[in-house]
């Protein structure tokens, strides 16, 4: 698999993509089902190379088919295990920032899938951020049709704030100093909320994020748990 990623990758020619993509696919969708996880994970990454390796649009098109695959079989890795869901999540998310216009057709499931990862405890903290870097992604890439999904408006948007508050052995004094310190580990999922909350703002506008951000401020207000 990483043989054809790195052929696709080098290839730097369309057409000899297009030529082989027949037998190309056919050993995609044979792994895709494979038994190991890490093998599901390792095609996944190099069928997602293979479409950021085709430049032209018009030719992208005619992979539209393999989208709902894209969502599928990347939840499959993540269930599976850390290392397959860090491999096809990271990869994913990689087609997304060279290639957004090809996966705008399901732009909101993505959007949904980065908003379920951040807001699962159960996965580990690495996959959690990439799933963060997803959101941030789609966000500079499609920025209006994220504004538009309510998805990001009722779900994502409340995921970031929570993830923003996870210091448990914090006391809110010391966890605003260490955000204003930066001395948070870039590891730390509450640091990379606050970090890539600033930069989501930039690409979809603090005025547009804010009226979403309010109510969920006020709420917090009348908690008597701050990181709740």
């Amino acid at each position: 698999m990483y043989l054809i990623e790195i052929v696709c990758e080098f290839s730097f020619n369309d057409d000899d993509l297009l030529k082989h993509s027949t037998e190309i696919c056919a050993i995609f969708e044979k792994f895709l089902g494979d038994a190991e996880s890490t093998v599901r994970a390792a095609t996944f990454k190099s069928l997602t190379g293979f479409l950021c390796s085709i430049e032209e649009m018009e030719h992208l098109k005619k992979f539209e088919g393999v989208l709902p695959t894209l969502i599928s079989k990347c939840i499959e890795c993540l269930q599976a295990d850390e290392e397959s869901g860090s491999t096809s999540l990271g990869s994913l998310v990689d087609l997304v920032e060279i290639h957004p216009a090809f996966v705008k057709k399901i732009a909101t499931e993505l959007v949904n899938l980065f908003t379920e990862i951040i807001s699962s405890n159960s996965m580990a903290e690495n996959i959690r951020i990439k799933g963060l870097s997803g959101i941030l992604v789609i966000s500079a890439s499609l920025p209006a049709i994220v504004k538009k999904t309510d998805v990001f408006k009722n779900k994502t948007v409340p995921a970031i704030m929570k993830m923003m508050t996870e210091a448990d052995t914090l006391s809110l004094e010391e966890w605003t100093e260490e955000l204003d310190d930066e001395a948070l580990s870039k590891n730390d999922p509450a640091s990379a909320a606050s970090e890539t909350l600033a930069k989501i703002g930039y690409e979809v506008t603090n005025k547009f994020l804010l009226p979403l951000f309010i109510p969920l401020i006020k709420e917090a207000l009348g908690n008597s748990q701050w990181n709740v």
